[in-house]
């Protein structure tokens, strides 16, 4: 229906748009009825659902924004409360919709540490924002306080780990004149063994046009390294180097260098 009848559509809201995401579904699709004003068959003016748009968008925006859905499941039985739902990359990142917006607890079953807790407002999106609770610690149940004052929160909580860091990136052998040419990276991840990180290196032409982008693998320790067979030869002249190193909650680290093409 348009927002002159029902401005918040709160029953969709809940219901049909985060019900079905936090769900795993893909997305939802909307339809407009035939029993209001500007019904499926004679709508000519899009902006009678404006606030449905946006609210829309906001939802989006919870989840390209703030929590890596790619990575997270279905979880509802990990929420101590009725009428809620939860994704979960259990131990890393859980992503839970209130309805109503009430205390709630969360159960991290074995998994150890502090958590980052952060509420998001669907129906007006925005930053992530501070409950009563900012922080909890595994293992067990704990509860997430309450949120802001509202309606309905999405809240997030994430493993307070650090981002991994890129101590140096660089191309062998420097200056490079012909045959097989190395990359690698010294990586630390401070959070240790058991947070998985994925490292990325983008390879720049002198004119700023990127070559290629491929991932370095672990070869031991703190070392990400790959050899790249060089099927013609190199435009002479400085290089670029771009290094992004990502781990399983998202936390990301980037490096630049240079290397010299003879």
């Amino acid at each position: 229906m348009p927002d002159s009848e029902d401005y918040w559509h709160d029953q969709i809201r809940h219901q049909a748009l985060w019900g079905s995401l936090m769900a795993g579904s893909a997305g939802c699709e909307w339809y407009f009825g035939y029993a209001y004003p500007d019904d499926d068959l004679n709508c000519e003016d899009w902006r009678t659902r404006d606030n449905m748009w946006d609210m829309t968008r906001a939802a989006r925006d919870f989840f390209e924004l703030y929590v890596p859905v790619q990575m997270m499941v279905p979880a509802d039985e990990l929420v101590i409360t009725d009428n809620a739902w939860c994704l979960a990359n259990p131990g890393v990142e859980y992503a839970l919709y209130l309805p109503i917006g009430q205390p709630v607890t969360l159960d991290l079953d074995d998994h150890t540490g502090s958590f980052d807790v952060a509420w998001y407002d669907p129906r007006n999106g925005g930053e992530l924002l501070p409950g009563s609770v900012t922080s909890v610690t595994g293992p067990g149940q704990v509860s997430l306080g309450t949120p802001p004052p509202g309606y309905d929160w999405a809240v997030r909580v994430r493993h307070a780990n650090s981002p991994p860091e890129i101590q140096t990136s660089a191309a062998w052998p420097e200056p490079y004149s012909g045959g097989n040419l190395n990359f690698g990276a010294i990586v630390d991840d401070p959070n240790g063994e058991q947070d998985l990180v994925s490292v990325l290196l983008s390879v720049i032409l002198p004119d700023g046009t990127p070559l290629l982008t491929m991932p370095l693998l672990n070869v031991g320790n703190s070392l990400w390294a790959v050899t790249y067979g060089v099927p013609a030869p190199l435009p002479p002249g400085t290089w670029a180097l771009a290094t992004r190193a990502m781990d399983s909650a998202g936390n990301i680290a980037t490096d630049f260098g240079t290397f010299e093409v003879l």
